[in-house]
């Protein structure tokens, strides 16, 4: 992924500083960064009162409880909860409710604030913005000749602008700019708009938007100097051209991700969940991996001093090349009762069931009977499934009359458990031969390519090979 912009013009969206509406929403939780490191988190009751939180890394706070509202906006690190009455709008910064703003709105709205006025949106009748003068309680009517999806408070130059389908809108100067705009729901953080789209934009009050990276992927936020990237449960550190410097391994399921200030949160099933800078290594892109393979295969070839680790667990010990990994039939009785499990598609060991690569949920149940006995399988972050191509580590649970059986997967060369082989996998099992990566008893069936009890560059080299890697 090679995609060209200029460090510089990245390091200069720092400057600005936005004021916006900006919200995630997973199912009944809002979330809105706090303008500093934290974020607030509205969860809707199940009576429609609202719980307000406040979370800043690993701690949270409740703020206000059994609050009734319709509308929920941020603006310069303040929480507002809004109600609608017909005309009368109630304004209530948390902890406090405001004087009544008597505008006329219908249920949709957008609110923005800058200094002592605040702006509404109404999403009835998008071609007008109603300023609202809060010291004097007075409102004027701003009428535009085209649609403004949503408004937002520029506070570099202390002014607010409406977003359109072709550019922005200076809402005091009733001034256009035509650019190109990022595609909503977007996010901004100290400056920086990220879209659904993956793409960066830095905004200036007389040129509009523009883009200065396009990632690729579809969920992304930034922090002041970084760019961040979910994919598939994995979060990428970005460097200025989109390529990825660090990755970070998430073992929660995490839906979104969103930045405050210089912090970085998971949003994982209506919580919220810190992203330390520490919890991301160094990423192996597909270019230095090869790299790195070809090394390994000249030091093959010419020499047998590169690093390895004997296999020495207690459980596994001087009996790893005793797996075929040939298919025989092997029945399993159940303890406590008679129902029985006959696998006979895979071979078994153990506590192990080898599969194939690319073996799927819905496959592995059609080459095992059992009975009337119950089947459930959790994947390799603990996350229960029903669908999908299984890898290695994932726990197989057969229960019937009370008891329950437990099998782990063992896909050969599938170290990452993520069902399929690739250069993470070569990256980990180079971590690990190095001593920095520890592996568990699946893992270590899975790495040792070559059944000879040790993993090493060898085994490296011919999973490489093997997988086409190289």
């Amino acid at each position: 992924m090679k995609r060209t912009v200029i460090l510089s013009i990245v390091m200069m969206l720092c400057a600005f500083v936005f004021d916006f509406n900006a919200d995630c929403i997973v199912d009944e939780c809002m979330y809105f960064p706090d303008g500093k490191s934290g974020l607030y988190l509205v969860e809707r009751n199940k009576d429609g009162s609202a719980t307000v939180w406040h979370c800043f890394e690993n701690s949270k706070s409740k703020i206000q409880d059994s609050i009734n509202f319709d509308n929920a906006f941020c603006s310069d690190g303040s929480l507002y909860l809004t109600e609608n009455r017909g005309r009368i709008l109630y304004v209530m910064p948390i902890g406090k409710e405001s004087d009544l703003a008597e505008v006329s709105l219908s249920d949709e709205y957008i609110m923005s604030i800058e200094g002592d006025y605040w702006y509404f949106l109404d999403r009835s009748d998008i071609h007008k913005v109603i300023k609202y003068d809060y010291y004097y309680g007075t409102s004027e009517e701003i009428n535009f000749s085209c649609d403004i999806d949503i408004i937002f408070t520029d506070k570099a130059s202390k002014n607010v602008f409406g977003i359109s389908k072709d550019g922005v809108i200076d809402i005091n100067k009733n001034k256009f700019i035509e650019c190109e705009v990022p595609k909503m729901p977007f996010k901004f953080n100290v400056g920086m708009f990220t879209d659904s789209d993956g793409k960066v934009y830095s905004f200036d009050s007389q040129i509009g938007f523009e883009a200065v990276l396009d990632t690729g992927y579809e969920n992304i936020c930034c922090t002041k100097n970084t760019v961040y990237a979910l994919d598939n449960n994995e979060i990428y550190q970005l460097d200025e051209n989109g390529d990825i410097i660090s990755v970070c391994y998430t073992e929660i399921c995490i839906s979104d991700i969103i930045s405050s200030g210089d912090n970085l949160y998971g949003i994982a099933d209506k919580d919220v969940i810190y992203i330390p800078k520490s919890s991301f290594v160094k990423y192996a892109n597909d270019e230095s991996v090869a790299s790195e393979i070809s090394e390994i295969q000249s030091k093959v070839e010419v020499s047998s001093a590169e690093p390895s680790r004997v296999i020495q667990r207690s459980v596994i010990e001087s009996s790893v090349k005793e797996y075929s990994r040939v298919i025989e039939k092997s029945v399993i009785e159940m303890a406590s009762h008679d129902y029985s499990i006959s696998i006979d598609k895979y071979a078994v060991s153990e506590d192990m069931i080898f599969i194939g690569q690319g073996t799927t949920v819905a496959g592995l149940k059609k080459g095992i009977s059992y009975g009337d006995n119950k089947i459930s399988i959790t994947n390799h972050n603990g996350k229960s499934v029903t669908s999908g191509t299984m890898g290695t580590g994932w726990r197989i649970d057969f229960s019937g009359n009370g008891a329950v059986k437990s099998y782990y997967t063992v896909v050969t060369g599938d170290v990452t458990g993520e069902g399929n082989i690739n250069t993470r996998d070569i990256y980990l099992m180079k971590e690990y031969i190095f001593g920095k990566e520890d592996f568990s008893k699946y893992q270590l069936i899975s790495a040792d390519i070559n059944e000879n009890g040790i993993i090493d560059s060898v085994d490296l080299y011919l999973l490489a090979r093997e997988n086409q890697l190289i």
